[in-house]
């Protein structure tokens, strides 16, 4: 292991940059795809349809104010299908869900940059002194991750297959209607969560043997970083998991963290400021993270269901933006004074079990910001809804801008009003041309967005040198 390691270490900048870019087309992708795009032989299916090309045609022709419009009517409709009505407690379930992702991705990105093994004085990660080292690690668990995300909806797929198929022998029994019946399908309907349980103690197994091998993270870790990527990446791109995959894998991923680090740090020997770590990671920053991610993504589905009922100016739809941006400010400040406020009051209720004084980790992130990674991921987050918000527009913006897409409008216009297309050639022409289009924006906002991250990271970084 470490010689292959050793021997991929000199592609690591290179394979960083590169996953860097795709992750970020598959985000613009996956946004321009799941809510308004089509697959080929659908879309064609539509283009022949008189109907939909006139209202491909007028979505063209008409502002770009309206275009956008039209697009938040999508978008929005798809987040009322996915996570639920604004203010609804599906959307805050889904909120609470993913913030037990962001202190353990936090502290994995602090380990990767810095070396830094801790979160709040609990260990982690073994301590690995090269940065190409860490980086060839991470690189494999981003790998692992990948081959999860698309090996769980298979399984959930494969796993409602069989059910079915025993469902269907099931009604032949000829007492279906008795004891034994009734159990059977019980238990069929319970087997869906046994394979969820045995998908997740599996990368659970498989991280022991990885650890084992020398790889260099904590089982625990590597564990749940696996299980919530894998349920969360095909829980968002809609591969059939669903919310339900999850809550459920979130929910297993968290006992085992619970579990494990209870009995290797102070639930056993009596450090209490050790095992108060728990509730603290896995309780308090989820919640409080979670609450200010509801604030500000309902808030920001609020200003966007207000600008789909009627066309606006372009200005308007400006300061909208803006008023997204200050709001979602003040979600990120208030959870930091949450935050304060309640390790203040934590340090008055208990001093012995306060598991992390946050004057001092403010000091020292504020020394050296690697430290301070888990901090600033978990505050990103709340500026994520008006960060999709502005993606979102753009990849609209460009898509209508292309010159592919404004091709296929003028060849639907030029054919016949009232007919269907049957010419298949002209039918994969429109099509391809509506995708080239889809294709060009998202490659254009990922330049964009790449650029603005690497230079916003080059302005922080040169500032902390500046300003110590």
């Amino acid at each position: 292991m470490d010689e292959i390691l050793e021997w991929l270490a000199p592609l690591t900048p290179i394979l960083a940059l590169s996953s860097l870019m795709i992750a970020i087309l598959s985000l613009t992708w996956n946004i321009r795809s799941k809510v308004i795009g089509e697959r080929r032989t659908e879309l064609k299916e539509r283009i022949a349809s008189p109907a939909y090309r006139h209202a491909e045609i007028a979505a063209h022709i008409c502002t770009r104010s309206e275009r956008y419009r039209n697009g938040q009517r999508r978008l929005l409709g798809w987040l009322a299908r996915r996570v639920g009505g604004i203010w609804s407690a599906k959307s805050f379930a889904t909120c609470m869900t993913l913030a037990y992702l962001y202190p353990i991705a936090g502290a994995f990105l602090g380990w990767i940059i810095s070396g830094q093994t801790t979160l709040g004085g609990l260990e982690l990660f073994r301590d690995v002194e090269s940065f190409t080292g860490r980086l060839s690690r991470a690189a494999l668990v981003l790998a692992a991750m990948a081959f999860f995300a698309w090996f769980w909806p298979f399984s959930i797929k494969t796993s409602e297959h069989w059910g079915l198929l025993a469902e269907q022998r099931l009604d032949r029994l000829p007492h279906r209607t008795g004891f034994l019946s009734k159990a059977v399908r019980w238990g069929i309907g319970l087997s869906g969560a046994v394979a969820v349980v045995v998908a997740v103690v599996g990368a659970v197994v498989g991280a022991v043997v990885v650890v084992g091998a020398g790889f260099g993270f904590s089982a625990v870790v590597v564990a749940v970083v696996v299980a919530f990527a894998g349920a969360g990446f095909s829980a968002v791109v809609g591969a059939g998991a669903g919310f339900s995959a999850v809550a459920f894998a979130g929910a297993v991923a968290v006992v085992v963290v619970v579990v494990g680090v209870g009995f290797g740090f102070g639930a056993v020997d009596g450090d209490l400021q050790q095992a108060a770590l728990i509730p603290f990671v896995w309780l308090l920053l989820p919640l409080l993270n979670a609450f200010a991610d509801y604030l500000s993504f309902n808030v920001t589905r609020g200003f966007l269901t207000a600008a789909s009922r009627q066309v606006r100016s372009a200005w308007w739809l400006v300061s909208r933006v803006v008023l997204d941006l200050i709001f979602g400010l003040i979600c990120l400040a208030l959870l930091l004074f949450t935050l304060r406020y309640s390790l203040d009051l934590w340090a008055n209720l208990s001093p012995e079990t306060l598991p992390l004084d946050w004057r001092a980790y403010w000091a020292d992130a504020r020394q050296d910001w690697s430290q301070g990674m888990a901090l600033w991921i978990m505050c990103a987050t709340t500026l994520v809804p008006t960060f999709v918000h502005v993606i979102w527009g753009f990849v609209h913006w460009q898509t209508a801008a292309s010159q592919h897409t404004q091709d296929a409008v003028a060849l639907m216009a030029a054919q016949p009003t009232e007919a269907h297309i049957t010419d298949n050639a002209v039918l994969s022409h429109i099509a391809r041309d509506l995708r080239r289009g889809q294709i060009n924006a998202a490659l254009r906002v990922t330049a964009g967005v790449t650029a603005f991250v690497f230079v916003s990271a080059a302005l922080l970084l040169s500032a902390q040198r500046i300003f110590g």
